[in-house]
């Protein structure tokens, strides 16, 4: 009897990750926040690998929609399941929608037993991204039965990101509603650039240079944080992807000081020719 009790035991184990937690992509599961039911694990060190981590205790739900860890020099290890039985589509992606993080690694099950490694994120060149998209995004394949997914994320930036399984529609229509948004918000930064730049060469006004600089560091700020940068403008300048944001943020901080004094100058003559 206790021979059938210890075999029991063992088998529903792994059924902590495969069972309740399990994520089913069926045909009317176009989007699903894979945070609801995954686990993750720090490492602190930064030094464990894929294999070590398998074989890790101390998994923690997160149990919410996005995570946020700040900004921290560990290492985390997310893993999460997937029933793909019921999902007849051709692909499904698995997005990741803060771009700015700088190495991320799924492994996937193989359907063989084995894993495969993807890799991802602003350190490594766009062209080497499997999906060319603005956010950080995986294909999935589609393995018969339950498979458990990892993902590694090593950043300097700020932990702090929510991860979506899609359909292959549930993304098209993602994307017919952001782009638009996001393009026209440029858009109007963009003729706010060349009307206060006109304004500038007719006028000879020192403050509209004020106000034209902070709003091109503003827009770059914008751009960069929104993936757009390093998607359009520097695709493999993977340095200059990394370290330009900090820098966006203190000209703004400058333009921002410069506007004001500008402004102080104005009201000074004003006052002082009364």
């Amino acid at each position: 009897m206790n021979k059938y009790i210890c075999a029991l035991i063992l088998f529903l184990l792994p059924m902590k990750v495969l069972g309740t937690e399990t994520i089913s992509t069926g045909d009317n599961c176009n989007s699903y926040p894979v945070f609801q039911s995954a686990e993750y694990i720090e490492d602190t060190n930064g030094d464990m690998s894929f294999n070590e981590v398998r074989k890790a205790a101390g998994w923690k739900e997160t149990a919410a929609a996005s995570v946020n860890f700040g900004f921290t020099g560990s290492v985390y290890w997310f893993r999460f399941a997937i029933d793909n039985d019921g999902y007849s589509g051709p692909v499904l992606f698995l997005e990741l929608d803060y771009p700015v993080l700088d190495y991320v690694d799924l492994y996937s099950p193989d359907g063989a037993g084995g894993y495969t490694k993807k890799s991802s994120g602003d350190l490594l060149p766009f062209s080497l991204r499997e999906v060319k998209d603005r956010n950080i995004l995986f294909r999935i394949g589609k393995p018969k039965g339950k498979g458990v997914y990892y993902l590694r994320v090593q950043t300097s930036s700020s932990v702090n990101f929510s991860m979506m399984l899609l359909s292959v529609d549930a993304y098209i229509e993602k994307l017919k509603q952001e782009l638009p948004v996001f393009w026209a918000y440029y858009g109007i930064m963009f003729v706010l650039f060349v009307y206060n730049l006109m304004i500038l060469i007719l006028t000879r006004d020192r403050s509209y240079f004020f106000y034209i600089f902070f709003i091109l560091t503003w827009a770059l700020f914008q751009f960069t944080l929104n993936g757009f940068a390093f998607q359009h403008l520097w695709p493999e300048w993977t340095w200059w992807a990394n370290k330009c944001l900090p820098l966006f943020i203190s000209l703004i901080v400058v333009a921002c000081g410069m506007m004001v004094r500008s402004e102080e100058r104005r009201v000074g003559k004003e006052c002082r020719s009364r």
